[in-house]
């Protein structure tokens, strides 16, 4: 469905780990911290767009207290069930 002054794109790692942190701080600051792609979420990832090696592309996500945020990478042709395309909306 296209929304007139928005368009759906698959982001780079910077955007979803800035995000991920905006999230963590701005929940936090309501007393409530939630963790973007943590347990709430099932710890799945982002996939980007984001170019490692060869054809190996970066992945953002099981974000939790006791580990951080994960930011690794895999090959752009493999499938996992837990790596999911997560569109940002952003104006056009």
């Amino acid at each position: 469905k296209r929304i007139k002054g928005v368009k759906a794109v698959i982001g780079e790692a910077p955007d979803f780990v800035e995000l991920a942190f905006a999230h963590l701080d701005a929940t936090t600051e309501k007393g409530e911290p939630d963790y973007l792609f943590g347990e709430k979420y099932g710890y799945d990832y982002a996939r980007t767009k984001t170019k490692t090696r060869g054809s190996r592309v970066a992945y953002v996500g099981s974000f939790s207290p006791a580990v951080g945020l994960l930011v690794s990478d895999w090959d752009a042709g493999n499938g996992y069930g837990a790596v999911r395309a997560a569109p940002l909306v952003v104006p056009v």
